[in-house]
């Protein structure tokens, strides 16, 4: 269903195939994650959207990203 947020548990490939459905990620960015193995857990500590973009997804793919593990963040941390 779109707006569900990734698990923390999710392999790297389901964290690209996540992107390209619910960011409209292309196929390259996708790509990237899989290549730089961004899963679940690793999302959460991205420390920035420009340490995104610098892996060459574009701007507004790794805000989005990046907001999504924010979010991934503040949820585990409130469910402690």
């Amino acid at each position: 269903e779109k707006g569900t947020l990734p698990k923390i548990e999710w392999n790297r490939m389901q964290i690209a195939a996540w992107a390209r459905k619910e960011l409209n990620f292309s196929e390259e960015s996708a790509k990237i994650l899989i290549d730089k193995e961004i899963d679940g857990a690793v999302l959460m500590l991205v420390e920035s959207s420009e340490k995104l973009e610098s892996f060459g997804i574009p701007y507004g793919p790794a805000v989005k990203l990046f907001n999504t593990g924010q979010r991934m963040k503040f949820l585990a941390e409130r469910s402690k």
